[in-house]
């Protein structure tokens, strides 16, 4: 919510300018619509060169005097003589009346629609204003209502909210409900909607971070600056921008929301509607707010002029504050959201970076222009008005909180990282699971644990193109631990962090990130991420599973059965003496030889459990995973040479479960055209590792595929097995 004349003075100052520039700026002229109904629609280009032409646009649609005649008329009358008004009735039922406007189709898509009015509102009587929105005039929006109908320099009124319509509609109709008394009434003389078009700009996808960019790393005792959207970036057009910058020292962090719906999936669009509504339609040279921010946290560049510059939020009370609009509606309307938790993280980082710049204490309170008021206060807090909303104002306790604990970390940053070299792929499948190399330094002033109840790891999340972070099943969120304690100022490089890709393919920011487990991530208390673009494919087509014979000879039915292998690599050449291990990467400290199966659960490589080396191989889901019916297995083929005297299989494994009734883990082998034959099949919730050996000499002169798997039912509990140190030994 906004508010934006200072005096009396600086009202006639901005009637003068806004005259001026109005003949100086404004090109319009009137269409005509071959429409069922005549409508009188005002087509503005506002004096945009052509190259910004693709930016914000609108369409004005008008009605006045005989005009209202179109719409549908409950308790009111038209007097086409005079000022030809829209009224009530002098026997309107109850002194109400409604007023529904003809449908009207725009010749533009429509991102917001803008109320004005020329009206007189008599005291003890009311209008109130509601717009809905339709893709075909047919399959409307439910009525969407506007608020506080303020002065604008031209005389009239114009409602403090925008309507933001879905994407696709293009239709538009207006409700005016009088309520009056006895002897007085609303006049009506004009209602205009203006539809605004800001489609056109740049996307939020488009506004994310750059390839392989880091955040700017915080200065020493400093909060960092967060990322801000740049008027440049969301697309201002800066020849409709008339109010020169001016300054003042600042002493308060004022909050407001928007009131322009929350279901928005292009939040720059409605900052770019906004822009135009204050700075294009209201006339008042630029937006209100300082800065704002949308639900997913992202926070954009308002008014022109940068740190310090003086805004247009809050009547009295500009100079000197920094207003910050919620981009959504968060209480006390129709539509209203409790705020989410990212919309609260980017006003938390956006405060503490001004509190930081200007030495604000943010639980702090002092005297401002004619009161005292808290450091980070409410718009309500300043005026009679419900801005921020209740479930906005709320959460200001709290938000002055985590605020003031960011400021006290960065003046004793315990936890902080400097990220250097990495090997992060730019293109990953989608659930590929890769090895990352990650050099990173401990530039804190806490020794970071390698063990412990609560060590440091390394980790990372996946943020989309909306600036979501990504939730993960358990198993793909990997954690790579630390060899050693690493002291502050010590750099190390951590080879091998396994890194799983999200499930669905799309364009992605990763975000390495050290975490201090059961206690906080380090981006939470201002370390930098290391963050990476990294686009995710849709994996190739998964292989086709056949039925298989697993015998069963009690009288219950089997467990289902595993799939059928995937494509036979290339065994190594055959020994011609003495003895030799056949298998490839046994002790899967490579990442050849094996072929990990296409499931709902693949197997992975891992370095949470292993026998020998830094690397094993796990089959089913870790505990505490996400359950789900699947196969999980990994295999490899291999040729016993027909002279064989003997070749004993060995590996050592290590298996868990939560659900020994249902879930298994099993070691198949087949011989290539044959079935899948039994080796092992267990619900073993060991835990410890084991050492087993199976003669294969039988199998001289064949080619045999080794599987080792484990199945989850995807109900109670979960299963999985370890596998290393697996060998093929074949003796002449």
């Amino acid at each position: 919510m906004t508010t934006f004349v200072t005096s009396l003075a600086a009202l006639d100052a901005l009637r003068v300018r806004s005259r001026a520039q109005a003949g100086r700026l404004r090109l319009s002229w009137v269409l005509v619509w071959a429409l069922l109904l005549t409508t009188v629609v005002t087509l503005t280009t506002d004096g945009a060169p052509p190259a910004l032409l693709s930016l914000p646009r609108s369409v004005t649609w008008t009605q006045r005097g005989a005009d209202f005649l179109r719409g549908s008329l409950q308790g009111l009358v038209v007097t086409v003589a005079g000022d030809g008004a829209l009224r009530l009735a002098p026997d309107a039922p109850h002194h109400r009346g409604v007023y529904i406007s003809a449908p009207t189709a725009f010749g533009l898509p429509l991102t917001a629609l803008a109320v004005r009015l020329d009206a007189d509102i008599p005291p003890d009587t009311a209008l109130s204003i509601e717009v809905r929105t339709a893709p075909d005039g047919a399959h409307w929006s439910p009525w969407a209502p506007t608020y506080t109908l303020e002065p604008d320099a031209d005389g009239r009124l114009s409602a403090e909210n925008l309507v933001v319509a879905a994407p696709g509609d293009r239709w538009a109709q207006a409700r005016v409900t009088f309520s009056g008394q006895a002897e007085a009434s609303p006049v009506v003389r004009e209602l205009s909607l203006v539809a605004i078009d800001a489609s056109r700009g740049p996307g939020l996808a488009q506004l994310m971070p750059s390839a392989h960019t880091r955040q700017a790393a915080p200065p020493p005792a400093g909060v960092p600056q967060p990322r801000i959207i740049s008027r440049a970036e969301w697309g201002a057009n800066e020849a409709w921008m008339t109010w020169p910058p001016a300054y003042g020292a600042i002493q308060k962090i004022i909050i407001h929301h928007t009131v322009t719906g929350n279901a928005y999936t292009d939040p720059a669009a409605v900052v770019r509607s906004i822009y135009y509504y204050h700075t294009v339609v209201r006339g008042w040279g630029d937006i209100g707010y300082n800065y704002l921010v949308d639900r997913f946290g992202n926070i954009y560049e308002g008014r022109y002029g940068g740190p310090g510059a003086v805004g247009s939020h809050t009547l009295s009370y500009n100079i000197g504050s920094v207003g910050i609009g919620a981009l959504g509606t968060f209480g006390n309307a129709a539509g209203s959201v409790d705020p989410s938790s990212n919309l609260i993280r980017g006003l938390v980082d956006l405060s503490a970076w001004i509190a930081a710049q200007n030495g604000l204490d943010p639980l702090g309170q002092s005297y401002f222009v004619d009161g005292v008021r808290p450091n980070i206060a409410g718009h309500r807090d300043y005026d009679i008005t419900s801005c921020p909303g209740d479930y906005l104002y709320d959460d200001l306790a709290p938000l002055r909180q985590a605020t003031w604990q960011r400021l006290q970390e960065a003046a004793l940053p315990k936890r902080r990282a400097e990220f250097g070299a990495h090997t992060t792929p730019a293109t990953l499948t989608a659930r590929q699971t890769v090895q990352v190399n990650v050099t990173v330094r401990n530039s804190g002033s806490m020794t970071w644990p390698a063990g412990g109840d609560h060590p440091v790891r390394l980790g990372y999340h996946w943020v989309d193109a909306n600036g979501q972070v990504v939730v993960q099943p358990p198993e793909d969120d990997h954690r790579t631990p630390l060899p050693r304690d690493v002291a502050p100022g010590e750099e190390i490089t951590l080879a091998g962090a396994e890194l799983t890709a999200p499930i669905a393919p799309g364009n992605y920011t990763l975000k390495w990130d050290m975490v201090h487990e059961g206690v906080t991530w380090f981006e939470a208390k201002g370390s930098a991420t290391l963050n990476v673009a990294v686009a995710v494919t849709a994996p190739a087509a998964h292989q086709v599973y056949l039925p298989i014979g697993v015998q069963n000879s009690g009288s219950q039915p089997g467990p289902p059965l595993p799939p059928p292998p995937g494509p036979t690599p290339t065994p190594p050449p055959a020994p011609t003496s003495g003895c030799q291990n056949l298998l490839v990467n046994g002790n899967f400290e490579g990442q050849e030889g094996w072929v990990i199966n296409v499931t709902d659960r693949v197997a992975v490589y891992s370095n949470l459990r292993r026998h020998g080396g830094r690397w094993s191989m796990r089959a089913g889901v870790p505990p505490g995973g996400w359950n789900f019916d699947s196969y999980s297995s990994f295999e490899q083929a291999v040729t016993i040479p027909a002279e064989a005297r003997s070749a004993r299989l060995r590996f050592w494994r290590l298996a868990l479960t939560d659900d020994p009734s249902n879930d298994f883990q099993y070691v198949f082998l087949r011989v290539a055209g044959g079935a899948w034959q039994e080796l092992l099949m267990e619900h073993s919730n060991a835990g410890v590792w084991q050492e087993t050996e199976f003669d294969l000499t039988a199998y001289a002169g064949q080619t045999i595929r080794i599987r080792f798997g484990a199945y989850n039912n995807g109900r109670g509990g979960v299963t999985s097995l370890w596998i290393d140190d697996a060998s093929l030994i074949v003796c002449r």
